[in-house]
């Protein structure tokens, strides 16, 4: 897998990693089990799924975003960027898929736990990220319950 014409197809002939992006790039790529990355707003996290569906052979990569603003805007991004993509909807998605984007009160539920191991073992789960995870750290037991159920996603070995 070729980062710098990957991201050259992606961003133009111009295109240049910014910060640790291609470091962070190579662990992802190489299948580093868990790899956590802080970067600030608007410094190119979304890189870091986007360019590896992008040029990768095959795959799944599963994004769970905390707020639908930051779902539609990641789509529309895959979109533009010529990456097919789809947001969970508790059906059966199309195989080509590359990206799908689940909130997560979706994603801790049995029908899309079951879609993740049925996936896993058809043609394979390449990551799953979880955005903003920060906000996972920060729960308390008042707040959005469903951040404590995340645990279970370390248990896909992916």
């Amino acid at each position: 897998m070729d980062l710098d014409q990957g991201l050259k197809e992606l961003n133009g002939l111009e295109a240049r990693f910014r910060g640790i992006q291609k470091k962070v790039l190579k662990a992802i790529t190489v299948g580093s089990r868990r790899v956590i990355v802080i970067i600030g707003t608007g410094k190119g996290k979304s890189l870091l799924f986007i360019l590896p569906a992008k040029v990768s052979e095959a795959g799944l990569s599963v994004v769970i975003v905390l707020l639908n603003s930051l779902r539609d805007d990641m789509k529309r991004r895959c979109n533009e960027a010529g990456i097919e993509s789809e947001e969970w909807n508790g059906r059966r998605l199309s195989f080509s898929v590359r990206i799908i984007f689940v909130i997560l009160e979706s994603a801790v539920t049995k029908g899309f736990v079951r879609f993740i191991e049925t996936r896993k073992m058809a043609d394979g789960i390449d990551r799953i990220v979880i955005d903003e995870c920060h906000m996972i750290l920060d729960v308390d037991s008042k707040w959005r319950l469903k951040m404590l159920e995340m645990i279970k996603m370390i248990d896909k070995r992916v």
